[in-house]
């Protein structure tokens, strides 16, 4: 599917990280990873990312994060991740995090976490 003429999906940036850091670091952090995902594609996420990104949809030390309900990522040893920005793709919750980690979260908890560099 070629998404060049498909709406994008309603990106928000993290309103305090923008307040901290100015509105272009922000974008310029989440760099080209929205551009991967279309509504009009009926795909889930992870299989649109496996397709349009070119180290395809990855996840990364699968059962050692946690996400918690503020959608801050933990991980073992490091220091919490805040997301920059989210977006909703029907029932799932994308997240991208500083240097290029990106969580794919469902509604029943679940979620795979990424690197997009």
């Amino acid at each position: 599917m070629n998404i060049d003429n498909c709406p994008p999906l309603d990106w928000h940036l993290n309103e305090a990280l923008v307040s901290q850091h100015g509105f272009d670091a922000c974008l310029q952090a989440i760099s080209i990873i929205p551009t991967f995902l279309a509504e009009a594609d009926p795909r889930p996420a992870f299989e649109q990312f496996n397709e349009r990104y070119i180290g395809g949809w990855n996840p990364r030390l699968p059962g050692k994060w946690r996400l918690d309900q503020n959608n801050y990522l933990h991980y073992p040893g490091d220091p919490l991740m805040v997301p920059i920005a989210a977006a909703q793709l029907r029932d799932e919750l994308i997240l991208v995090y500083p240097h290029a980690w990106v969580c794919i979260a469902q509604l029943d908890g679940s979620f795979s976490v990424a690197r997009m560099d």
